[in-house]
């Protein structure tokens, strides 16, 4: 067995991990805060707002009118007129 083989073989017998296993929370944790930003809805009601591209379900109410949207959801939300960028 060459050396690089068994060193492999050494770290899945010791269960050692790659720094880019993305199966961690905090891997998801980091990806998903990179690539959202936080909108205001300025509308008077409650609105369940389903993004655009990613289908997600965001509840905007007047007791919590601020959270993190999706870049991508973001830009068709803010055409509304209904959401400021904080």
């Amino acid at each position: 067995m060459s050396c690089c083989g068994r060193e492999r073989t050494l770290m899945r017998e010791s269960g050692a991990t790659s720094s880019t296993d993305r199966s961690s929370p905090a891997a998801v944790d980091t990806r998903e805060v990179a690539h959202a930003v936080r909108l205001r809805y300025i509308g008077g009601a409650s609105a369940l707002i389903s993004g655009p591209v990613t289908n997600r379900t965001y509840k905007f109410s007047p007791l919590q009118p601020t959270q993190s949207v999706d870049v991508r959801d973001s830009i068709a939300m803010l055409r509304t007129r209904l959401f400021l960028r904080v």
